[in-house]
């Protein structure tokens, strides 16, 4: 699975649903965790294809997006820094297709 190429706290021992939503020309895989995120919410990951260097603005705007087809869930911070800091801590490499994010529904 997926989880096998992150350092994803979690992952396996609880993960929640795999969904899968077009978001204009992206592919939007979005895997929620069971992780809670002190703000409130869960954290979530987005994975984002087709796979190329997006700032993190973009990956924001793409989770959001997507967010918006899924139901009724939000994203629980949009600030930059934190959500830089919480995709940097669970993942290993380059991960600029990734967004870790805290997701309240």
């Amino acid at each position: 699975m997926l989880c096998a190429g992150l350092l994803l706290t979690g992952c396996g021992s609880g993960e929640g649903a795999l969904n899968t939503l077009q978001v204009g020309d992206d592919e939007v895989q979005i895997i929620r965790t069971d992780i809670a995120y002190s703000g409130g919410g869960t954290e979530t990951l987005f994975l984002i294809s087709p796979f190329r260097d997006r700032p993190m603005d973009e990956r924001i705007s793409v989770a959001r997006a997507s967010l918006k087809q899924d139901g009724a869930c939000r994203l629980a911070t949009e600030d930059p820094g934190i959500l830089r800091a919480m995709t940097a801590k669970h993942t290993a490499g380059p991960n600029d297709q990734l967004l870790i994010a805290p997701v309240k529904c």
